[in-house]
């Protein structure tokens, strides 16, 4: 094959690739109802996620065996969850007009991985939040439905802040 014909066959690959991911791609107006639910929400916990696939594979392997893991999702995290005490501010950062933007694509961080998920329950079903801040994405997830964003770079930092004092069972590895 030549030169021509293999850039050829790249673009066309890559414009299959940008389609497909167009079509998955939520809309904001799709993340208003775990907004309003979370607004809405008594209680709020958080779960602290175990470490990292990627970069901490050995340390994730030995956390994975603790008695006081569960995975929720598609992801491991510490129990019990911990009571938001900071929920308000949980509530303000995650539901505010541009916290949360459409999601840019794949990060060059070694894989999402949610380091929090905050959690609450609307009627009968039970509404998550998984904060991955190494590639500053959120993923809402109801159970049935999974939608991911980007988060706006000011609720990044305020969520980097809030989520910190829920980091209490996480042995540091290579990524904090």
């Amino acid at each position: 094959m030549s030169l021509r014909n293999i850039i050829i066959a790249g673009l066309c690959i890559s414009g299959l690739v940008a389609n497909a991911l167009e079509s998955v791609v939520p809309t904001l107006d799709a993340a208003a109802k775990y907004q309003a639910s979370l607004i809405a929400a008594k209680h709020i916990v958080v779960f602290e996620g175990l470490p990292h696939q990627s970069w901490d594979r050995e340390l994730l392997a030995t956390e994975s065996k603790r008695a006081d893991t569960r995975m929720i999702w598609e992801y491991r995290f510490y129990t019990p969850s911990v009571v938001a005490t900071n929920a308000k501010e949980l509530r303000q950062v995650l539901s505010y007009p541009g916290s949360i933007v459409v999601y840019g694509g794949p990060k060059a961080c070694g894989g999402y991985h949610p380091d929090y998920c905050i959690s609450w329950q609307a009627g009968k079903s039970v509404h998550r939040a998984f904060v991955c801040l190494g590639c500053h994405e959120v993923v809402l997830y109801d159970g049935k439905e999974t939608l991911i964003y980007d988060l706006g770079a000011s609720a990044y930092e305020k969520l980097n802040e809030l989520l910190a004092v829920y980091r209490l069972k996480r042995p540091k590895g290579h990524v904090q």
